[in-house]
């Protein structure tokens, strides 16, 4: 699961989501890469920070987390407005 599960920002603001999912934890946005203006921190990379927002960081970000046993996946979305 990820919190939250919905998020609204503006142009040029700030985004941030916690991945809470057991084991190491990778993100991707929309299934592709990360954007550059994101940084991941925290215990197993589970906070997940986007920086000056812009309309290409729209969409769904998911967290996946793997174990030696299993395997589980969350997905929140972000939503931007202008100013």
């Amino acid at each position: 699961m990820i919190t939250p599960k919905l998020t609204d920002s503006t142009l040029g603001g700030t985004a941030h989501f916690t991945c809470h999912i057991n084991g190491f934890k990778t993100w991707s946005h929309n299934h592709h890469k990360l954007p550059t203006n994101s940084i991941v921190s925290g215990y197993n990379n589970e906070i997940l920070t986007l920086y000056n927002i812009s309309s290409s960081d729209s969409g769904y970000y998911f967290c996946v987390g793997t174990g030696l046993y299993y395997y589980d996946i969350g997905e929140a979305n972000l939503r931007i407005y202008s100013k």
